[in-house]
Parts: structure tokens; C-alpha cells; sequence
């Protein structure tokens, strides 16, 4: 009997201490905050948006920690680990034995990203949702109010996070307006290495322009010809841009 009250004591204790060590679910959502740093930054209360964006990368933060607790939580069982590494396989068990919230996280992460995405594997997601704690819109209004305020070396730290992290971005287009802001910014500053450096940036994903040599050399030789008396009009008529992100 005594051993058996200490193993109740025990038992009470580990789950105290697991309970302790529980992040808190966010309340908010950073997306809904992030929108009120927007339209602060739009009506140019520029304190008021800084804040709010910095919050909104605490909730993000705060979020995937929650997350991640609960992904190891329910993944650590011989059961869920018997299935290996295999995501269907995972969600599937995780599904029979309702753990809800990690069905939740992952189903979540599947609708918005497919399965695919993660090569079908749960340890892969797992490290996303890790990964994901940057938020490079919240940075970007960051930067926007540091370069507003003429802090510009502060305003191109915050634009270079949201480059650096711009896989996470919710719009993947979002990336250019970015960099198109950073050459904006390196023009008034005079920079012109600085300005050749972040549209060069944009054109890196132009399959034509920046990655076609053989179509470069060709429209070059083209426009550079003594015959040639338009060679703007000319290098328009031969270029062709796939997208708008390319057009400035």
C-alpha cells in the first residue's frame, strides 16, 4: 500500500511538473494582429504598428512552441513511434487515438502546405513548424516603419530577416516587394552597388533574363548593333517577361 501511494505521488508530481512545462496556447492570432500593425501603418502611427507587429511575432513565436510541445508530446508513445517516420501512417494513429490537437496542427499544415510538401514525412513537418517561428511579413512592416522614421540600417536588418525567411511567406510574390523595397532604399542612400545587388536579387528567378545566357548574349548582340537606332524599343520587342514581379 505504501509503495503503491508513492507511486500515486510520484505519477501526480510528473504530471504537475509536465503540466508546468506547458506552453501556453496563444489567444490571439498573429495574422488578425498583424493587419491592425497594417492598417496602423497605413493611418501612420508608426509606434503603434511597430508594437503590434513585434506582438505578432511573439504570438507566432509563442504559437509554434505550443505546437511543438504538443507534436512531442503525442508523438513520444511506442505506438505513434511504431509507425515510423511516415506521415499518413502517423496521422492516421494519432487520429485513433484522438489526440486531437496534434491532429489538428498537422491536418492544418497538410491543407495549407500538402503532404507533399514535407516528402511525406513527419519528422519534416515537425522541423517546419520550428522553422516557422520567423515571420517575414511582421519584419517587413518592421522595416517599413524603421525606414519611415529614417532609421534605414535598422529598416534593411528587418527587410534582410524577411528575405532570408521568405519560404515562410504566406504570399511568395511578397518576396520581390521586399527586395524592390531594399533597392528602393539603397537608391536613396546612393548605394548603387547596393541597388544593382537587390534587383539583380529579383531577376534571380527570371528563367530568361538572369539564367538564359544563350537568349542574353543574342538579344545583347541585338541592341548593341552600330545598325540598330532604337535599341530600347528594340530590346522590348525582343524580351518577353513571364511575370509581373520582373516588370519594374
Amino acid at each position: 500500500l505504501k509503495a503503491f501511494a508513492t507511486a500515486i505521488i510520484l505519477c501526480f508530481c510528473t504530471a504537475t511538473f509536465l503540466s508546468a512545462k506547458e506552453p501556453l496556447r496563444p489567444e490571439e492570432k498573429d495574422y488578425d494582429v498583424l493587419l491592425t500593425a497594417q492598417e496602423m501603418l497605413d493611418s501612420m502611427d508608426y509606434g503603434g504598428a511597430l508594437k503590434m507587429a513585434m506582438h505578432a511575432k511573439n504570438i507566432r513565436t509563442q504559437l509554434c512552441d505550443w505546437q511543438l510541445f504538443i507534436l512531442e508530446k503525442e508523438l513520444s508513445p511506442a505506438a505513434v513511434r511504431s509507425k515510423g517516420d511516415y506521415l499518413p501512417d502517423v496521422l492516421q494513429i494519432l487520429k485513433e487515438r484522438n489526440s486531437f490537437d496534434a491532429v489538428q496542427i498537422i491536418s492544418s499544415l497538410i491543407e495549407k502546405k500538402t503532404d507533399l510538401f514535407f516528402d511525406y514525412s513527419m519528422k519534416k513537418l515537425v522541423s517546419y513548424i520550428s522553422e516557422k517561428k520567423a515571420y517575414p511579413e511582421a519584419d517587413f512592416i518592421c522595416g517599413k516603419v524603421y525606414q519611415f522614421e529614417g532609421e534605414y540600417e535598422m529598416a534593411m536588418q528587418f527587410y534582410d530577416a524577411a528575405v532570408q525567411n521568405a519560404d515562410f511567406l504566406d504570399i511568395p510574390a511578397e518576396k520581390y516587394e521586399i527586395l524592390y523595397q531594399m533597392a528602393y532604399l539603397a537608391q536613396q542612400k546612393n548605394d548603387n552597388a547596393e541597388y544593382e545587388k537587390y534587383l539583380l536579387m529579383i531577376l534571380a528567378d527570371d528563367s530568361l533574363y538572369y539564367k538564359n545566357t544563350v537568349f542574353c548574349n543574342a538579344v545583347m548582340r541585338t541592341i548593341s548593333s552600330p545598325a540598330e537606332k532604337e535599341p530600347l524599343k528594340k530590346f522590348f520587342s525582343l524580351y518577353r517577361v513571364d511575370s509581373s514581379n520582373y516588370l519594374r
